[in-house]
């Protein structure tokens, strides 16, 4: 019976995973950049895009709404109105089908490790686990060197992405484990200690990026550093021999060679393609959305397109807590978010770069500023609550409020409150320098600049400067505004 589950489950996701590639491929997508008749200029946002129901016309919707009417001499034509419905249709739709290739790529994955040598298996396995949302955010950080306002997006989608893990991903492993068997704390193995090693590199670099108030290239150097390093540590420790749970990868696992080998790159093969037919018009579904219902297209692009991409992987770390095996889920949301804070953030001003053509930063403006600040204090907060090896439920509890009152409260004053009180309770983690600390044939990082001293005067001045510099960029006119055509 429990197979039987699974397969129904397995078909389930090839088809959600299949389903938007075949409709592509029977009703093709236009990518073409169309010219505003009013103003000539392009129209790169597509949830701005309007067109005349007569001559076929195309315009800016803002251009029309002005006007009022076709631009074409005496044409008579009005506004082609796209049914709500449709919108609804062209973005639930890919959010599956990318929903379902995240299942699958794990699937893959999991295969994977029979293949991949030890040494390239953490890199290869971390790539495959950020995949959905990286496609999404490099779609936003490509198309943001067409069009600037994108840059927002591409911002919100990697914040979001990160506090979600962290505020909800972390916290949800450790409530629903005391809710199983009332057990108050998860532990984690000493070799965990190169993990929350990595996440306090990041973490603290990633203290610059608002500081700076852009990303640029010298990030991306220095962040897939970081990465490439601990992938390099990590395969020092040894990967052992997989064990497979029961379910969908446990009856693929058991198909016979080579067809085993097959499955492996047919998942792969099926779940890349589903991710890059989907993440464009799921990108712009939201926003299309966001414009229809009058919701801030910031904050939809922040939660609802990580909610999409990341869940599978959240169902993961739940179902292990579920069976008694906390350690093993949270060790899966915090490896993410070390590839997001790395490989995500990194790739941004890379890609952006390419699509511009030439070497420029991605300006941030101050709500960029201040999301990028609420992430990485609430990342140090967390960081500073596992530096023990322990995360009791009191602790869980403590993140899972503080990401629901900053996400219930979007202003930019709740913000930088909730960064200070972030940043504030950090100064009452009494027990970094002694639980951080390695035996000195394993060290990761010198011991000296995980002395208390040290940390806290560096935490003093990342929390004062940063407050300094925000409320100077308040006060400067924003450079997103300024380039918007």
């Amino acid at each position: 019976m429990k197979n039987f589950r699974n397969i129904i489950f397995l078909f389930t996701v090839f088809i959600l995973c299949l389903q938007w590639p075949v409709i592509t491929i029977l009703k093709p997508q236009h990518h073409e950049v169309y010219t505003c008749g009013y103003c000539n200029n392009p129209i790169i946002q597509k949830s701005e895009l309007a067109e005349c129901v007569l001559c076929n016309k195309h315009f800016h919707d803002s251009c029309w709404d002005k006007n009022n009417k076709c631009s074409t001499s005496e044409c008579p034509g009005t506004k082609k109105v796209i049914p709500l419905t449709q919108k609804l249709f062209n973005t639930i739709m890919p959010g599956l089908c990318i929903f379902a290739a995240a299942f699958m790529l794990s699937w893959a994955a999991e295969l994977a490790q029979f293949y991949i040598p030890q040494s390239l298996a953490i890199v290869f396995l971390a790539l495959i686990a950020i995949l959905p949302e990286y496609a999404i955010d490099m779609y936003f950080a490509w198309t943001a060197g067409k069009n600037p306002i994108y840059i927002q997006y591409a911002a919100a989608n990697m914040t979001g992405a990160n506090r979600l893990l962290i505020g909800l991903g972390w916290a949800l492993v450790v409530l629903l484990y005391w809710l199983k068997t009332r057990h108050p704390k998860i532990s984690l193995e000493p070799s965990h200690k190169l993990e929350i090693n990595t996440l306090l590199i990041a973490t603290i670099y990633s203290f610059t990026l608002p500081l700076k108030g852009h990303l640029e290239l010298s990030d991306t150097i220095i962040l897939i550093a970081i990465f490439l390093y601990y992938a390099y540590q990590a395969s020092k420790l040894g990967v052992h021999e997989p064990e497979i749970e029961e379910g969908p990868t446990k009856i693929l696992c058991s198909v016979k060679e080579p067809w085993r080998t097959v499955n492996t790159l047919l998942l792969f093969a099926i779940s890349g393609l589903a991710i890059y037919t989907s993440a464009e018009p799921f990108a712009e579904g939201l926003l299309e959305l966001g414009e229809s219902f009058k919701i801030d297209q910031f904050i939809l692009v922040q939660w609802i397109a990580p909610l999409a991409s990341e869940s599978p992987e959240l169902i993961v770390a739940i179902l292990f807590a579920l069976k008694s095996k906390p350690e093993l889920g949270l060790q899966t949301v915090i490896s993410s978010t070390i590839n997001q804070w790395t490989l995500l953030v990194g790739m941004l001003p890379l890609v952006y770069n390419i699509s511009v053509g030439k070497i420029m930063p991605m300006v941030l403006d101050v709500r960029q500023t201040e999301e990028l600040l609420l992430t990485a204090s609430q990342s140090l907060y967390a960081l500073l609550v596992i530096s023990n090896l322990t995360f009791s439920v009191l602790e869980g509890f403590v993140l899972f409020t503080f990401f629901t009152i900053s996400l219930l409260f979007p202003s930019t004053t709740v913000r930088f409150i909730f960064s200070g009180l972030y940043i504030i309770k950090v100064f009452f983690q009494k027990r970094l320098p002694n639980s951080i600390m390695m035996k000195k044939q394993n060290n990761f990082l010198p011991t000296d600049i995980l002395q208390e001293p040290v940390l806290i005067a560096g935490t003093k001045m990342l929390m004062a400067t940063n407050v300094n510099v925000v409320e100077h960029r308040y006060h400067q006119p924003s450079l997103l505004t300024q380039n918007q055509p």
